[in-house]
């Protein structure tokens, strides 16, 4: 069971709007709204065909359009790849500002460490915590860093599917995470 932060209609609001302030980042992408509640954040489609899914986040306690010199790695949250299926899958994060943000390529995050620390919502939380080198920074590099992944994957006749460990996306129990170093190719 994945910690559940109480229902709040400012969340909720502040959620939609970076959802709705990334599309006005695509220009080569078509961007389409989630098709239900429980949804990838965002679909991609290029010629009438869904290539891509996004999920977006807001990381509050990012303050500065500079990312901060002590932050040795970027943060994505475990709980938000349970949509992760079927299609590329992408994972956005915003500053509090919404004047920067960060992306990374879901199969290339589910190889990255996980750690289990605080965070703004929950008093734990697990997160992959992945390489600077390997995500793109920058609002106008959201989606030339998506386009690429999708050329790689095309280019390469690359059947598309996750591999995300049961136990990975599931590592949650009584609301808090339990230790999810073993789920994570067998490291440490």
């Amino acid at each position: 069971m994945y910690p559940v932060k109480p229902y709040s209609e400012e969340d909720y609001r502040k959620a939609r709007y970076a959802e709705q302030y990334l599309s006005c980042f695509f220009t080569k992408l078509e961007v389409r709204a989630r098709r239900t509640e429980f949804d990838t954040d965002i679909q991609l489609w290029k010629n009438g065909q869904l290539v891509a899914l996004v999920d977006v986040e807001v990381k509050h306690s990012w303050r500065s359009h500079e990312w901060p010199q002590h932050w040795q790695t970027a943060h994505f949250t475990l709980r938000k790849f349970k949509y992760a299926n079927g299609k590329p899958h992408f994972q956005v994060v915003f500053n509090e500002h919404y004047d920067n943000a960060y992306v990374g390529f879901t199969p290339e995050i589910v190889k990255a460490h996980v750690t289990i620390i605080g965070s703004t919502i929950f008093e734990k939380d697990a997160f992959y915590d992945m390489p600077l080198s390997q995500v793109g920074f920058g609002l106008e590099g959201i989606e030339p860093f998506i386009t690429e992944k999708l050329k790689h994957i095309h280019r390469n006749h690359t059947t598309f599917h996750h591999d995300i460990p049961t136990g990975q996306l599931f590592c949650i129990e009584d609301g808090l995470p339990k230790e999810a170093h073993s789920y994570v190719g067998g490291s440490e």
